[in-house]
């Protein structure tokens, strides 16, 4: 039997190869891209500082960043990343193509991760194809999977997790060894060094194994639950060690920094809004915004349901089985919205609840397709559905811009790197609170972090609103930074002066998602 014979006979791998075929001539085309627009596209400053510091690490200067050690990273992406460095001594840019391939091919597994979940929730490999277009074509799925940084190992980590999850609910889950709770518990502190966040997730899965399960054997289920934490420790604990060795510090310094940034730039706002009320229509609206597709695609679904096939839709069936995701989806979304608030990042933070939407999107279309008898109906609406969740994400102005447009603009942070590289020597010090770019570009120049993210010393000035003393402590000689930068320093010092910061210059034909670059001198009077 030839290979096209058994093609025909498993649909289910013709689709699969469909969807690969796709994933991987989107990511050829973005990974065709010149560095400039990929920069400009999906890497924020943030990338450049985890590969910065895996730099580091390959250097044999631990967890440097700076004049000091850090523990602001997510461990997982920057341990990949530092071999990576060592191989590649001295080059800067091969390593930043290297990770980039390197994350749209774990993209890639959370694409087949996405198929099968959805075909192993409704037993139906169509409702999978479709729901597999939306993670393909959605650009803010590219974007985050191909920004340099560990979101797209957190999220396949994610995807993972739940997978393993709903197969293990599939079974009387009083049946489930130790041994499988023990492997669970290796993935969740795999998933918890690819990002925090998880844990998330990972303590909402407990209290349904502690909770929910059927009680057969208090002891056998506090055993189960103790295998699940030792398998936690045994991948977490190493890292929490190296961590308190280097910094005294276990929580990772750059989320208590964004928090602090957060609240400063909400209070500095000229936006009256009270701050919940204005936190909350900036979480929404970036939900709105990223994947306003999906939601149309599963209200028009369920219109055509109720209006037309006459079906009822189950809330509290669908509720009780996701009951999980739907918790940790929205103890992320109150955590991000109200605790962290740092809203610049919100597509990347909010990118999990992606999950409980397609997970619905995959219920419509299965009710759908349940609902039509007609082979030739059926047809016609997979291919429909196909064209229209294709043509709605490829149509979309930042989809198109990228993809189709020359004239993609240079918005980034690659040429304040550069910038920085090629106009200071060795012996200037450098103070920014992006710094990310300057010092992984400028790498001979010494650049301080002065926003805190990793830097505990700039972080506890800015908390005590010492921020300017601690840039006269440092010897900084120049800051470069944004207007929103200065306002910073300024909000965060007691006592500035308006001639603390002397502006040098605006650096001209520069400009980082639309903010103009400034250079200022310190004054020591």
């Amino acid at each position: 039997m030839n290979l096209f014979s058994k093609l025909q006979k498993n649909p289910e791998w013709i689709l699969i190869s469909i969807l690969v075929l796709f994933h991987l001539i989107v990511r050829f085309i973005l990974l065709s891209k010149s560095l400039l627009v990929i920069d400009s596209y999906a890497i924020p400053d943030d990338a450049y500082l985890c590969l910065t510091i895996a730099r580091n690490i390959a250097d044999g200067k631990g967890f440097l960043y700076g004049d000091s050690f850090t523990n602001g990273f997510q461990p997982l992406y920057v341990f990949i990343m530092a071999p990576v460095f060592l191989l590649l001594k001295g080059d800067l840019i091969a390593p930043i193509y290297i990770s980039l391939i390197f994350l749209n091919i774990v993209s890639l597994f959370s694409l087949y991760l996405v198929f099968s979940l959805i075909k192993f929730l409704f037993n139906d490999i169509w409702s999978a194809f479709l729901v597999s277009l939306f993670y393909i074509f959605t650009p803010v799925i590219i974007r985050n999977t191909s920004n340099g940084m560990e979101t797209s190992v957190s999220f396949f980590f994610f995807l993972l997790l739940f997978y393993v999850f709903y197969k293990y609910m599939q079974t009387d889950l009083s049946n489930i060894s130790s041994k499988k709770m023990f492997f669970f518990g290796v993935l969740s502190g795999a998933g918890i060094l690819a990002r925090f966040d998880i844990l998330i997730a990972v303590a909402c899965i407990a209290m349904y194994f502690l909770c929910c399960v059927k009680k057969t054997s208090l002891n056998l289920d506090i055993k189960r639950l103790l295998f699940f934490v030792l398998g936690i420790i045994l991948v977490y604990s190493p890292w929490m060690l190296l961590s308190y060795i280097y910094t005294g510090d276990i929580y990772h310094i750059s989320g208590k920094s964004v928090q602090k940034q957060a609240d400063s730039l909400l209070k500095m706002s000229t936006n009256y809004l009270p701050v919940y009320i204005n936190i909350t229509y900036k979480s929404v609206r970036q939900i709105i915004l990223n994947y306003w597709c999906i939601g149309i695609y599963s209200l028009v679904l369920a219109f055509m349901l109720k209006s037309v096939y006459k079906s009822s839709i189950s809330k509290t069936g669908y509720l009780r089985k996701h009951i999980v995701l739907i918790t940790t989806s929205a103890l992320m979304f109150l955590s991000y919205t109200y605790y962290i608030k740092a809203f610049w990042y919100f597509d990347r933070y909010l990118f999990p609840l992606l999950v409980i939407f397609l997970i619905l999107t995959g219920y419509f279309v299965h009710l759908i397709l349940s609902n039509t008898a007609n082979h030739k109906t059926k047809r016609i609406f997979l291919f429909v559905s196909a064209i229209v969740i294709i043509g709605l994400n490829v149509l979309r102005p930042n989809f198109y811009r990228y993809f189709y447009k020359s004239d993609f603009p240079e918005n980034g942070y690659y040429r304040i790197g550069n910038w920085v590289s090629q106009n200071f020597d060795s012996n200037t010090v450098v103070g920014s609170l992006q710094t990310g770019a300057l010092a992984y570009f400028a790498k001979d120049v010494k650049i301080i972090n002065l926003d805190g993210v990793v830097n505990k010393e700039s972080y506890d000035a800015v908390k005590n609103s010492k921020l300017m003393d601690y840039i006269r402590s440092k010897k900084i000689e120049y800051v470069v930074g944004w207007n929103l930068n200065y306002d910073f320093i300024k909000y965060s010092s007691d006592n500035f002066k308006e001639d603390d910061l002397i502006l040098i210059k605006k650096i001209e034909g520069i400009k980082s998602y639309d903010y103009d670059w400034y250079l200022y001198k310190v004054n020591y009077r």
